[in-house]
């Protein structure tokens, strides 16, 4: 992996846009104290993703030109690097303003410092790559913890990709067994579910073919009860019917009485 360019724009000495070619047969930057030449490493850790405080800064915004001579404050800072692998060529840039807002490109798009570890893995250029090393850093590298001398090892064996892609892989088998968890758990959850649905079905076919049971003899005393009222209303119709035969002929035999009362009443008026 090569660098070919880097451009600074208000990344901390840099206020205007200066921007350095690394043609074929340069290998070093050098000028006197002051001049720039810790910003240009700086630069090139920022943008691989390096946190203010690795950058001689508390805070990001300390990483923005902040006027001087004249000169006012730079609204942001941003550093583009253009590396070379043999064929294939990436351009990785960084912007930040005084806001705290930030955006990160890799070949033009917007991308994460995850991508970039991983376009750059192996090539010594990652942020906390053997490749960049300051002043003073050597005796904390010696002092670093185990792990973060691995993972230097690492990458000067070349091996951070597969370290990195292990590592992807263990995540996400990790993410897939407590998703297999989850799965199991609302699989258990659902059986149960089931279990209860069933026997609250059973229940209630039960309960609704004693409702049947339960109309079907509702109806049938409901039809002997009818029956049994229809006869009932018959017989008194034959009752009311032969009560009206018996009246008419008591009327008629009054009436008759009546008419033989009446002619004797006349016989005995003529006879007197």
């Amino acid at each position: 992996m090569k660098i070919e360019r880097l451009t600074l724009h208000g990344f901390k000495s840099f206020a205007d846009r200066v921007e350095l070619s690394f043609e074929h047969g340069v290998t070093g930057v050098i000028g006197p104290n002051g001049s720039g030449k810790s910003n240009v490493v700086e630069a090139i850790r920022f943008v691989m993703g390096s946190r203010a405080r690795a950058l001689r800064a508390r805070e990001a915004e300390a990483l923005i030109f902040h006027g001087g001579d004249g000169r006012k404050p730079m609204p942001f800072a941003e550093v583009e690097l253009v590396l070379r692998n043999g064929r294939e060529r990436y351009v990785v840039s960084r912007r930040i303003d005084r806001s705290g807002e930030q955006e990160v490109r890799l070949n033009g798009k917007r991308a994460t410092f995850r991508q970039i570890e991983r376009v750059l893995a192996g090539s010594g250029l990652g942020k906390n790559a053997q490749a960049i090393v300051g002043q003073g850093e050597v005796a904390l590298i010696l002092e670093s913890s185990p792990d973060a001398l691995l993972e230097r090892l690492e990458e000067a064996a070349g091996l951070r990709v597969v370290t990195l892609a292990l590592r992807e892989t263990r995540q996400r088998l990790e993410r897939a067994a407590r998703h297999l968890d989850q799965l199991r758990e609302q699989h258990a959850g659902r059986l149960a579910e089931k279990a209860r649905l069933t026997a609250e079905a059973e229940e209630a076919r039960r309960a609704e073919a004693l409702a049947r049971e339960r109309l079907e003899v509702q109806r049938g005393l409901f039809e002997a009860r009818r029956k049994a009222l229809a006869e009932e209303i018959e017989r008194l119709r034959a009752r009311i019917s032969a009560l009206e035969e018996e009246r008419q002929a008591l009327n008629a035999r009054a009436q008759e009485e009546r008419e033989l009362q009446e002619a004797a009443e006349r016989e005995r008026a003529l006879a007197e």
